[in-house]
């Protein structure tokens, strides 16, 4: 009830749902929402004044993001174990970067009483899944939150976690205007020719790929495309390779002068 204010009402909805699967005796649950979707205030949210928190996350950039929201959401501190910067055991909320995590983990061990792991399919292994299960031993509950429950390998994450008691998909998101709907354009760019291309496994070979993507002919023809339809604000392109990428940037910023 603290945060009525605060959440929107299928966050809300969220909040409440996972507190019942764990009243009902589940230890390790997950909470699917998308991109965009404030999951990271929905989780900050969750846990009951008093409790004792570990916020587990995959990347640097997310740990400032995240100590920002608890600052804001409940009042307080976050402690950061990430590289030299140490946290207490006793803190409230302590915010760990994962590669930190796995050299200092069992100081937190039975000191915490829920364990969040923000983008939970990015730092799911062995390794990680036998962490959690000493936190879960230890009297903890698990919380992983994700946009992509699926992994790219198509491991499940479904072997640990025990149930999903809240999710919503981006197509509901988009009808219900939580996010903006995308407006897509689509081209066929005929020196992107894929029929002469040697297959591996289900995907085209990479040093083929990459042959074909850094053609001069395939760079200027995208990046006409680019000019077409870049707009003042930010843009973002995603290419097939690391050589392409920087390729594609000479090109726009010398032939185009777009920096």
């Amino acid at each position: 009830p603290l945060f009525d204010d605060s959440l929107r009402a299928y966050q809300r909805e969220a909040v409440l749902a996972i507190r019942q699967s764990y009243r009902e005796g589940r230890k390790a649950v997950m909470l699917c929402l998308p991109t965009g979707t404030g999951k990271t205030r929905t989780f900050v949210c969750l846990p009951k004044d008093g409790s004792r928190v570990l916020v587990v996350v995959p990347q640097i950039d997310l740990v400032a993001q995240t100590v920002k929201g608890i600052r804001s959401l409940r009042r307080m501190a976050a402690g950061i174990e990430q590289a030299s910067n140490k946290a207490q055991p006793g803190d409230p909320w302590v915010v760990a970067c994962y590669p930190t995590l796995q050299k200092s983990y069992q100081k937190y061990v039975g000191q915490v009483d829920l364990v969040i792991v923000d983008e939970c399919d990015n730092a799911f292994s062995t390794r990680f899944r036998d962490m959690m299960k000493e936190f879960i031993g230890a009297g903890a509950r698990v919380l992983g939150v994700t946009a992509t429950p699926f992994r790219g390998d198509k491991s499940s994450l479904w072997g640990f976690y025990e149930c999903v008691p809240y999710s919503m998909e981006l197509r509901t998101a988009l009808d219900q205007s939580w996010l903006v709907s995308p407006l897509v354009h689509v081209h066929r760019v005929k020196s992107v020719d894929f029929s002469k291309m040697t297959k591996v496994s289900t995907d085209y070979s990479p040093q083929e790929l990459d042959r074909l993507l850094t053609s001069e002919q395939v760079l200027h023809d995208l990046s006409a495309l680019i000019r077409e339809h870049m707009r003042p604000t930010h843009n973002v392109v995603f290419t097939g390779s690391v050589l392409q990428a920087r390729l594609m940037r000479d090109l726009l910023a010398i032939r185009h002068c777009i920096p």
